[in-house]
């Protein structure tokens, strides 16, 4: 384990690290930070080792030394997201840069005064530089010396760390360089000091239980805003600090820790008071009570001393790294935008009727009523970046933005940070306030609210050293607040936008109506929340104006959502349409979603700009980083290519490559599935747990009312299992639907099941509203389509596994099915239609028309399989159908290897009935012979 251990310069020795980790496309030019500093010309001739020289000298002004940094950065390949201040290492260091790839910060870099090395420093000053790196959520410092360079992993054994130390001098200057340090950072032990955001939000979350086990009537509202005042101090006095070099009060000076000295040189003094106290001291004017509300913490006055005192110190000291302090100044530039989305995660208190010995401890749970789903910050960044290149330095620094659904704020905060540092080099006070002026948030989560207002006041404060004179940060539901203020209409230059996703299903009534009168005729089917959000949003833009939305990715099939699709492409310029469906950008929520750009019509009248098209497999910050640099690539990874305006015209927005369209427009020419086929649903119990059995459970002598079911696990390509372990009850005699009499007195013992879980089907809502009586599955599928020879398939699928039940006896759950229109032909066209199906030409077809989800999933529809574009078998060459018919059956009676050999010769038939090149047949995944 000795590579683990700190590793200093010996006999110009270094540790041999992975190189597996593969950037796509070509090498990549140095990027330049557009709008920060000065450019540095590409003919310019600069001596790399001359320059780490002068930055790690004595002798540069300030406008020097922010120039030279600048050099750095743009000739060794580095893209930095801010400079960094840290008065603390002034003596020993001259300057700091925060480094970014892929949209994420990665590293900080230092540059050491000589005669400083980072293995000489002692272990105060190596804390200060780490210290920094860690409460900015930087897992790597790069501390540069006159004559070596030392990288830190922060996040394994402080005090010791793991370090990488290499010697530099003129010959070998270039391991500065991004590129080496990309390849290096893939070699690193496994962390074993959580990250600063998981740290803080586990120190929040156990103090929200202990807190919720001593304290008598606490709310989550109580909770929002002692949490708040309490970060609120601890940022204050930090930027004190950092500003002053010391915080003081009635001329008297706090060393260390404010709170706690507050706390202990006092007697009889609560939480609410010293938090007050504090702030007063630290703020030269009031709080508003919308970012800390002090009355709010009555609740807390009768909290023990040792308890208040204990909980006020977990703010200064990391509980989870002992190594590391909390920095709330460093924090409130950068990682509190990234704490903040996950900080509005809400309190249940759990409510119940009976009475306890001891207070009910309180639970972490993130609210999905309201449609949340907190955004990546890296979106954020790729928003706000995204703008700043399609519009000029002056147009962006006055840009008037809203967030409809504004969560904690990350989106506004991200657009306040760039802007402040375009800023940068011609700042001024009233330029920084009237930033924040010029931003509007709603949402409809009073604590996402008050975490926005909160984030925003502490980056105002670390901007300009004061709060802001207002922030236009609304509890309001975004529908009804745009209804009711007309003036919005066509007075923002840019919306951004993750809006809830709010199924019609848990909207309320109220909430219908405003949606169906916001959409009008783009509203037609079963309306979610966010189109609404996405209207009302296109709506505020002025002409030019650009809208920046985090949309599921069926917006791009659904037929609820055709009408938006055809409003934007009548009203609007597709930006940019970045599908990342295929990548679990929120982890395990079961979101998958695409990133829309678009331009409101300009009423002048100009060309038309091609669209930017991102489909992303993986690596997907380094993808939105080579869209932002108009890079146009083809990758294992991601693909990025242009389309024109005219491909967003079709009913569906299926947006494929060149080679791909090409393949699109050979399958419109065809029929669809449904003109010749009936595709439907399976069977919709509305409570599967009860209406599906195992098999020895079916009451003797009343199985004529249940139905083998066919599982998705249990479905194979081309033929069913010969039996199965459950049963579906299915309500049917003779063709004819069940009344209570005839089942209650039939069958005895199933009515006697049926009432024994009758509480648990009467809570279905098909049953509330009255659709349905309380026995009856919710759509058990007339017997004449169900009971019948049929293709069935599953729901979910990454290859084509499309199979027979020739005897129409087995029956799926939600999962698609289809039957031949006409029953005499029905032995030849269920087969010919299973060959296409199966074959690798319809199912890239098809995986292209459906919904996505990770890891290379499709979801099948009954309405998705019907527009497929088939042959169709009464207009394909005889003899063609019945060579795949006899494949099929030869294939369906096959096993072993001969079966492959028979599907190839199907795909080989499929693809020559529509027509495609070898090219195009490798393309869809046939292997083709050379």
């Amino acid at each position: 384990m000795a590579r683990f251990a700190r590793s200093i310069e010996s006999n110009g020795q270094r540790h041999h690290l992975r190189r597996d980790r593969r950037r796509a496309g070509p090498p990549r030019q140095p990027a330049s930070k557009t709008g920060k500093l000065r450019n540095v010309s590409k003919t310019a001739m600069v001596d790399h080792y001359s320059l780490v020289q002068q930055l790690t000298g004595h002798a540069l002004s300030n406008a020097d030394r922010s120039r030279r940094l600048h050099d750095f950065a743009y000739e060794l390949g580095w893209r930095p997201s801010d400079r960094m201040d840290l008065p603390e290492a002034d003596e020993f260091a001259l300057g700091h840069l925060i480094v970014e790839h892929g949209l994420q910060n990665t590293a900080v870099i230092s540059f050491l005064r000589q005669p400083s090395r980072f293995p000489d420093l002692n272990t105060s000053q190596q804390k200060v530089l780490l210290n920094a790196s860690y409460n900015n959520l930087v897992d790597w410092h790069i501390n540069i010396d006159y004559d070596g360079v030392s990288f830190v992993y922060n996040r394994f054994k402080p005090p010791q760390f793991y370090v990488y130390r290499d010697r530099i001098s003129r010959a070998n200057v270039a391991r500065l360089s991004s590129g080496e340090f990309e390849k290096l950072s893939t070699d690193h032990p496994s962390p074993n000091v959580p990250a600063l955001d998981d740290a803080l939000i586990e120190t929040i979350s156990l103090w929200k239980r202990q807190l919720g086990s001593e304290v008598t009537g606490m709310s989550t509202e109580s909770l929002s805003a002692l949490f708040n005042a309490v970060i609120f101090a601890r940022a204050a006095e930090d930027h004190a600090r950092a500003t002053r070099g010391h915080v003081e009060s009635d001329g008297r000076a706090f060393s260390a820790r404010l709170l706690p000295e507050i706390f202990e040189r006092t007697a009889n003094l609560t939480l609410r008071s010293v938090l007050g106290e504090a702030l007063a001291t630290l703020t030269s004017g009031g709080i508003p009570a919308s970012v800390v509300d002090l009355d709010a913490l009555a609740v807390f006055d009768g909290l023990s001393p040792l308890t208040a005192s204990e909980f006020l110190d977990d703010f200064y000291r990391n509980r989870y790294a002992r190594y590391f302090e909390y920095d709330f100044s460093l924090m409130s530039k950068h990682a509190l935008s990234r704490i903040y989305e996950r900080y509005v995660s809400v309190l249940r208190i759990p409510q119940t009727r009976q009475t306890t010995l001891f207070p009910p401890l309180a639970q972490e749970h993130l609210e999905r009523s309201y449609g949340n789903v907190y955004t990546p910050e890296f979106i954020a960044r790729f928003f706000a970046k995204y703008l700043r290149r399609q519009l000029p330095l002056g147009t962006f620094q006055r840009l008037k933005v809203a967030d409809p659904a504004c969560g904690s704020g990350i989106f506004l905060r991200t657009i306040l940070e760039l802007q402040h540092e375009v800023l940068l080099d011609n700042m001024t006070t009233e330029a920084v306030a009237r930033l924040f002026r010029n931003v509007l948030g709603l949402d409809i989560d009073p604590n996402a609210c008050q975490a926005a207002r909160l984030s925003l006041s502490l980056l105002a404060l670390v901007l300009m050293d004061r709060l802001p004179d207002i922030i236009h940060i609304v509890n309001s539901e975004s529908v009804e607040y745009f209804q009711e203020h007309p003036e919005l209409s066509g007075s923002i230059d840019a919306v951004i936008a993750n809006p809830p996703f709010v199924t019609i299903e848990a909207q309320s009534d109220e909430l219908k109506d405003r949606v169906g009168r916001l959409l009008g005729e783009a509203g037609k089917g079963r309306v979610d929340l966010y189109l609404a959000i996405l209207r009302l949003g296109m709506e505020m833009l002025r002409p030019g104006g650009f809208g920046l939305f985090v949309l599921p990715q069926n917006f791009l099939l659904a037929e609820s959502a055709r009408g938006m699709r055809t409003y934007l492409s009548e009203r609007a310029w597709i930006h940019c349409l970045a599908d990342l469906s295929a990548v679990p950008i929120f982890g395990d929520v079961g979101v998958y979603v695409i990133l829309l750009i678009v331009q409101r019509l300009p009423g002048l009248q100009q060309t038309a700009p091609r669209a930017t098209i991102l489909r992303a497999q993986d690596m997907v910050g380094q993808a939105l980083q080579d869209v932002l640099e108009s890079r146009l690539i083809e990758s294992p990874y991601y693909s990025i290519y242009e389309v024109g305006q005219e491909v967003f015209r079709e009913n569906v927005w299926s947006v494929l490559p060149p080679q791909s369209a090409a393949i699109q427009k050979k399958f419109s020419e065809f029929s669809e599935l449904r003109s010749f086929a009936q595709p439907s649903q399976g069977i919709i119990t509305g409570a599967d747990d009860v209406f599906l059995i195992p098999k020895h459970q079916v009451p003797k002598g009343e199985s004529s009312i249940y139905l083998s079911f066919l599982s998705d696990r249990e479905m194979e390509a081309y033929t069913v299992p010969p039996r199965t372990s459950r049963y579906f009850f299915y309500p049917f005699v003779d063709g004819k639907l069940l009344d209570e009499v005839g089942l209650r007195e039939g069958f005895p013992r199933t009515w006697e099941y049926l009432e024994s879980h009758r509480e648990r089907l009467e809570r279905r809502k098909t049953v509330i509203s009255g659709s349905v009586v309380w026995w009856r599955p919710e759509r058990p599928r007339d017997p004449k389509t169900l009971m019948r020879p049929k293709i069935v398939t599953p729901h979910l699928v990454i290859s084509p596994r499309f199979a027979l039940d020739t005897t129409g006896f087995l029956a799926v759950s939600h999962a698609p099915m289809v039957i031949a229109k006409v029953r005499e032909l029905e032995y030849d066209h269920l087969r010919f239609l299973l060959a296409v199906l199966n074959s690798s030409s319809c199912f890239w077809y098809i995986s292209q028309h459906s919904h996505s989800y990770q890891r290379g999933y499709s979801r099948l529809e009954a309405r998705t399989l019907g527009r497929t574009r088939i042959p169709n078998p009464l207009k394909v060459d005889p003899i063609i159908v019945r060579r795949l018919v006899r494949l099929v059956d030869e294939r369906i009676e096959t096993a072993g290897p001969k079966m492959f050999s028979l599907e190839g010769d199907i795909d080989e038939v499929v693809a020559d009935l529509y027509g495609m090149t070898p090219s195009e047949r490798r393309l869809v995944g046939m292997e083709v012979a050379r």
